[in-house]
């Protein structure tokens, strides 16, 4: 199951996570990505959603450390395969991380 800026982002990972473990066989892999959380500020979100033109619209997400994205994944099951950082092109730049993870066999 893999998820690029998605459902990982705008789900509670504590209810998304256990629902994802319910699913997947044993040896299943579960892989998101995404950008990292701003400095001190972790946990639900809430962002505008479809640029500042038009009618105002809006969402949460949520964004962690790796170290909390780790024991959310532990905490439903999920054994961490391991972490892949994507460093930027441009130096300043944000990059991403993938957070692939197991159904213990």
């Amino acid at each position: 199951m893999y998820s690029i800026f998605g459902v990982a982002w705008f789900s509670d990972p504590r209810k998304l996570f256990a629902l994802v473990r319910q699913r997947l066989n044993l040896g299943g892999v579960f892989v998101f990505s995404q950008p990292p959380g701003s400095l001190g500020a972790y946990g639900l979100q809430g962002m505008y959603k479809g640029g500042f033109a038009g009618p105002a619209m809006y969402t949460y997400r949520f964004s962690y450390t790796h170290a909390m994205w780790r024991s959310l994944l532990l905490s439903a099951g999920l054994r961490r395969s391991r972490d892949l950082l994507h460093e930027a092109p441009k130096p300043d730049h944000i990059g991403t991380s993938d957070c692939p993870s197991r159904v213990p066999e």
